[in-house]
């Protein structure tokens, strides 16, 4: 499936905000969670930048693409787009919403190159590195995964969904 190109590692911090209390127990329920994203510097980039303006501009911009998005899956059906209403749709490489169904093995993205497009494919299959690593967030225990591509995800085995964000499924819970 075509991605959005980040070249830059990105890390996902997940803020889950379950609608059901009993959604721990059963994988039919719906289960409904904002996510905060933001891209990180690239080792080297600010160091090899010799101008201060120019390292201030860089460092804004990273600041400023902060981005918040909801995910809703059940049924085997998932739906992710950004809820930040203020953020302008002319930006290139952005994926305003993506819909994928498990059963189908269909995914269905809207990004923005020049123009919006619908791009239909099949779900995508991530090699996920599961670390030892742990911290809590939202009252959740999370532990950090990666992907060979520089993705870095944490996610919670007490919501056994393996959706994620921006298509990174595959997790042996919600990400």
């Amino acid at each position: 499936m075509k991605h959005c190109s980040y070249i830059y590692a990105v890390s996902f911090w997940a803020v889950f905000l379950c609608l059901f209390p009993s959604i721990l127990s059963a994988q039919s329920r719906p289960v409904r969670c904002e996510y905060e994203m933001r891209m990180e510097i690239p080792k080297g980039v600010l160091e090899a930048q010799p101008d201060p303006a120019v390292r201030e501009i860089i460092r804004k911009q990273y600041e400023e693409t902060t981005r918040t998005y909801v995910l809703a899956c059940a049924d085997g059906k998932y739906l992710f787009h950004c809820i930040r209403e203020h953020e302008e749709l002319s930006e290139v490489g952005a994926v305003r919403t993506l819909y994928e169904d498990a059963s189908r093995d269909l995914a269905v993205s809207v990004e923005k190159a020049e123009r919006l497009y619908l791009i239909e494919d099949t779900i995508p299959r991530h090699r996920w590195t599961i670390t030892q690593e742990s911290r809590e967030i939202a009252g959740y225990p999370c532990t950090k995964a990666v992907t060979d591509g520089a993705v870095e995800a944490w996610f919670t085995f007490d919501i056994p969904f393996s959706f994620g964000p921006l298509g990174y499924n595959g997790l042996p819970g919600l990400g």
